[in-house]
Parts: C-alpha cells; structure tokens; sequence
C-alpha cells in the first residue's frame, strides 16, 4: 500500500500548475453547495411553523385575520426560492464537473490513442 502511496505522491508532485489548481478548485466546488443548503433550511423552519398554524387554526375552525393568513401563506411558501437556487446550484456544480470529466477523460483517451499512433509509426520509419 505504501507503494501506491507513494506513487500517487509523485503523480501529485508532479503535476502542472494549472492542474493542481483545477484539482484544488474541484476538491472544494461541492463546497458551495453548503450555502444554498443553509439558505433553504432556514426558510424551511419557517415555513413548517406557518404551516402548523394554518392547518391548526382550520382543524380548530378559528377564523384567522385576513391580513395574518396572507402572512402565514408568505411564510410558507417562502422555501421556493431557496430550493430553486439549491437545485440550480446542484445541477451547476454536476454539469462542471462531468464537463471537466469529459474533458480530461477525452484528452486522456487522444493522449493513449497519439501515443498508440506513434508506436505503430516507429517501427514502420525505421524499416524505411
């Protein structure tokens, strides 16, 4: 195991600066996502109260004010916006990742597939 250790060690050392930023930068881009989460969750405590206030006050058949039911209607669809901007964010953070994929994943299948090419065109040039 050491070995292996110790060989992704030297595969790290010896990376280009512009990888080990985009390694660094994908390490902590799901990160982000922990802002928009926080956002929702807040408004969510909310919005569960103003829902139990609303299905209490209907169960008990207490006539609400107008002006507090518009109130608690705000509240409780206040999570929208937030679960909005959380699933956007999510599907953001996926699609740059799985671009990023594709791209080193296609740039590392041409890499092999050059290096394929020009071992069958040394032998060749050298009988020539």
């Amino acid at each position: 195991m050491k070995k292996y250790w110790r060989e992704l060690g030297e595969a790290y050392a010896a990376m280009p600066r512009a990888v080990y930023v985009t390694f660094a930068i994908l390490c902590f881009l799901p990160g982000l996502l922990l802002m928009p989460l926080m956002w929702y969750m807040a408004k969510l405590a909310a919005s569960v109260v103003a829902q139990a206030e609303l299905l209490s006050a209907a169960r008990s058949g207490v006539i609400l004010d107008p002006s507090k039911v518009n109130e608690l209607a705000a509240l409780m669809f206040s999570t929208s916006p937030p679960l909005l901007f959380l699933v956007e964010s999510i599907v953001a953070v996926i699609f740059i990742c799985s671009g990023l994929f594709v791209l080193v994943r296609t740039a590392g299948y041409f890499a092999k597939r050059g290096d394929k090419v020009m071992a069958e065109e040394t032998p060749a040039a050298a009988e020539a």
